[in-house]
């Protein structure tokens, strides 16, 4: 949805037709909350949600022209690799807990 919603901003021309479209879109985020807010569990589940972003998904498409499933088929950006961890690690060092400091005085 985000990216049909790029592209009609991108298509939209005029900062007139920008403020539009934005306006467009708060007022979908505005109706969304209204018609999902007196649902039980809503914030747990967000069902109510999802189904309202999937209509308007499907509002952008149609009057952008393009498929919805296009969007699903292009490949994700990668994330971020997680750093590799050593073959060898080092132990956590011991903190001296108050037996260790005793023995050490007691030396």
């Amino acid at each position: 949805m985000r990216a049909h919603y790029k592209t009609l901003i991108g298509r939209a021309g005029g900062h007139d037709a920008v403020k539009v479209v934005a306006r467009e879109q708060a007022g979908f985020t505005s109706e969304r909350e209204m018609a999902c807010g007196a649902y039980e569990s809503e914030v747990q589940h967000g069902f109510c949600h999802a189904r309202f972003t999937e209509a308007r998904a499907a509002e952008l498409a149609a009057r952008l022209g393009v498929s919805n499933r296009a969007e699903a088929d292009q490949p994700r950006r990668e994330r971020r690799k997680a750093r590799r961890q050593s073959l060898n690690p080092t132990p956590p060092r011991r903190r001296r807990g108050r037996l260790d400091a005793v023995a050490v005085l007691s030396r």
